[in-house]
């Protein structure tokens, strides 16, 4: 299985910006003469980008630590 965070598409509102970031899955192996794919893609965190700094909140709204976000999804800084 591999496991990736990516950040998605940045949506600029204002002096704002929100990063959505998700949490891909694939996975794959050989049955037979074949080979078996499957992904799943799904919401991992939200990162909001301010003059006052960056913030990072899990899909259960709880805030994330930014060297967790930052070690899982390198580059993921917006300047505002």
């Amino acid at each position: 299985m591999r496991i990736e965070f990516r950040a998605e598409k940045a949506v600029h509102l204002g002096a704002i910006t929100i990063l959505p970031v998700v949490e891909l899955r694939v996975n794959f192996c050989s049955i037979g003469g074949g080979v078996l794919f499957s992904a799943v893609k799904q919401p991992w965190a939200v990162l909001i980008v301010s003059a006052e700094g960056e913030r990072a909140f899990d899909m259960q709204g709880r805030e994330l630590p930014l060297d967790e976000v930052k070690r899982k999804v390198p580059g993921f800084a917006i300047q505002p």
